[in-house]
C-alpha cells in the first residue's frame, strides 16, 4: 500500500506501522460528516459540532458506557443519519422506539432542542470467530477489541476475565 500510494516504502517500514496513526488522524473526519440534507453521525463518543444546518451534541461516555444521548439544534427540517452497528439494541426518540436494522438509520424531521434521542448499546463481551473457518477468535465489548495482557492486572478502562485469561482494551 505504501509503495502504491507514495512510490517507495518508508525506509523498509510496512503498511501496518502507518495504518494505526493514519486511522487516528482520520477519526475526526469520519466522526460526523455533512450531507446535502443534514449530517451523518458515525462515531458516538462525546462531541459537539456545528454544521451548516445547526448544532449537534453527543454525550454519554461511549464506548465505555452503553447509553448515548443526542441533541440536535436546528430551525429547519434536517436529516440525521446514524450508523447502526450490530450491537446497537435500541433507538428511542422522545420515548418512542424506532425500527432499525444493522447498517444505518435516517431520521428526517424538524428538530426541536427538547427532542430526546437516545441510543442503547449491548456492551457485553462477545466472541467473534475469524472468517473462513480459521481456528481463531476475537473478543469484543461493543466496538472495542480486547487483547490478552499476560502481565496480570493492568490499569485499563475495560477489563474482562474469560476462562482464566485477563482481557483488556488495547488503549
Amino acid at each position: 500500500q505504501i509503495g502504491r500510494g507514495f512510490g517507495t516504502p518508508f525506509g523498509g517500514n510496512d503498511c501496518c506501522r502507518a495504518q494505526g496513526p493514519e486511522a487516528l488522524a482520520f477519526a475526526p473526519v469520519f466522526a460526523a460528516q455533512a450531507k446535502e440534507d443534514g449530517v451523518a453521525l458515525n462515531f458516538y463518543e462525546d462531541m459537539t459540532l456545528e454544521f451548516s444546518g445547526g448544532k449537534l451534541a453527543v454525550s454519554g461516555g461511549y464506548p465505555y458506557q452503553g447509553k448515548v444521548q443526542i441533541r440536535m439544534e436546528t430551525g429547519a427540517e434536517t436529516a440525521l443519519y446514524l450508523r447502526t452497528p450490530s450491537f446497537l439494541k435500541k433507538v428511542i426518540l422522545n420515548g418512542e422506539s424506532l425500527e432499525f436494522g444493522t447498517g444505518s438509520l435516517a431520521i428526517r424531521r424538524k428538530w426541536d432542542p427538547s427532542d430526546d434521542l437516545q441510543l442503547e448499546f449491548d456492551l457485553s463481551c462477545r466472541q467473534v470467530p475469524a472468517p473462513g473457518n480459521r481456528p481463531f477468535a476475537a473478543y469484543m465489548r461493543g466496538p472495542i477489541v480486547l487483547a490478552e495482557d499476560a502481565r496480570g492486572e493492568v490499569p485499563a478502562a475495560v477489563i474482562e476475565k474469560i476462562d482464566g485469561h485477563i482481557l483488556c482494551d488495547y488503549a
